[in-house]
């Protein structure tokens, strides 16, 4: 059997109305528009379960949870100027859990940010200055952040007014960079560790690749070469200072020149305290060849002076020279050879077995000639001005002498 639908108040003055034919309810309005349609204010005490809220709600209820777990905030899609009905939305990113205060989300933009109630006043970029950053090791354009030791390496040059604290150390490392590196020092050499400020000179200065040290001077009690101790005084090694390759210098070391040549040396005076009977001091001139051979010089004595008009002229000289340099047969000579008319003639040799006069020169004796061989003579050979003559013999007959002094008589002549 089937029902009549009719449309009633419930309550007079029109408090509840009833389309049935729409199955509407409508509370302080005749005309529900919807399923429950109230004019007025609406008080709940259960539960209202909807599918959607729909109105101008100013107001929720909220109340504290102690459970430990993500509770997912809201947010609509508009920043309404006065009450608007909108959708609530979640994000399963953003989220809260009230027992650990601690929220979730995986961006956060904000002008200001507080930590305990004070403001971090570092900009993004200055707080991005973490990111990246490696404890205990420099990272290029990072925050430094030290170790659990308070310790920190890989850093480049810092500059500073004042390093201040009680640092007993420093980290070195070698550099095989070809430039100068500046020495450091410091005031006072202190009894213990006190901070002091550190020093350069632009004159001291190292450079490791050419291991060479550079100083305006150093006061040094030791001196050591290659782990060899100089045991010159600093007078003694200053006779070096001044003086020339190759020449003289008055109270001066001499240095000999690339060719192992000295000149300009006033008198030289060897010496020798050696109380034996050995011969000594010697002068040696000793010609080093690998191919030694006939006429060879072996070492001169050059005699020099000026001429008149002021260039250095050599007036004498005395020369050693090979005649035979096979072994155990071996003979040499001097040669003396003398500037006359301004040529050198060679006027004379001295072998082991004779002395030659050569070249027209003759021998001018003032005093006694004593032979103990025989003096002979070509027939072109002259002898003069001798006052006397006396020997076990004379061979010849004498008839060619002249100038016979008085008293002088042929009988004194043996023939030969």
């Amino acid at each position: 059997m089937g029902r009549t639908r009719e449309s009633a108040n419930l309550v007079s003055e029109n408090n509840i109305f009833v389309d049935i034919t729409n199955d509407l309810v409508g509370i302080g309005t005749t005309v529900p528009t919807v399923e429950l349609d109230v004019s007025g204010n609406a008080k709940v005490s259960g539960i209202i379960t909807a599918t959607t809220f729909s109105g101008p709600a100013t107001q929720v209820k909220t109340q504290t949870t102690t459970t430990s777990s993500n509770h997912y905030l809201t947010f609509v899609d508009s920043n309404n100027g006065s009450a608007t009905a909108e959708t609530v939305y979640t994000d399963a990113s953003l989220y809260y859990n009230p027992v650990v205060n601690q929220f979730t989300a995986p961006g956060v933009n904000m002008t200001i940010l507080s930590l305990d109630g004070v403001d971090v006043t570092s900009t993004a970029a200055e707080l991005n200055l973490l990111d990246g950053s490696t404890a205990g090791s420099a990272v290029a354009s990072k925050a430094l952040v030290v170790d659990a030791n308070r310790d920190i390496d890989n850093l480049g040059i810092i500059t500073a007014t004042t390093f201040s604290g009680p640092a007993t150390q420093i980290k070195t490392q070698t550099t095989t960079t070809s430039s100068n590196h500046y020495l450091t020092f410091v005031d006072s050499n202190n009894g213990s560790a006190t901070a002091e400020t550190v020093y350069t000179d632009a004159s001291l200065y190292y450079n490791p690749v050419v291991n060479q040290f550079t100083a305006p001077g150093v006061n040094m009690t030791i001196l050591s070469l290659d782990g060899v101790d100089v045991t010159s005084t600093a007078a003694e090694l200053n006779l070096l200072d001044g003086s020339t390759a190759g020449s003289a210098v008055a109270s001066k070391a001499l240095v000999v020149d690339s060719n192992r040549d000295i000149d300009n040396l006033g008198n030289v005076t060897l010496v020798s305290t050696d109380a034996g009977s050995a011969a000594g001091p010697e002068l040696t001139l000793y010609r080093n060849s690998s191919s030694p051979s006939p006429s060879d010089y072996l070492g001169q004595l050059m005699f020099k002076g000026e001429n008149s008009n002021g260039g250095q002229e050599n007036y004498a000289k005395i020369t050693g020279k090979i005649t035979d340099e096979t072994l155990g047969t071996e003979d040499g000579l001097i040669e003396t050879a003398i500037k006359g008319d301004g040529s050198f003639t060679i006027v004379s040799r001295q072998r082991s077995d004779e002395l030659q006069l050569i070249n027209g020169v003759g021998l001018s004796v003032e005093g006694d000639i004593t032979a103990n061989g025989n003096v002979v003579g070509d027939n072109s050979t002259n002898i003069s001005g001798i006052s006397s003559v006396t020997a076990t013999s004379f061979h010849g007959d004498g008839s060619n002498l002249t100038n016979v002094p008085t008293g002088f008589s042929p009988i004194n002549f043996v023939l030969s």
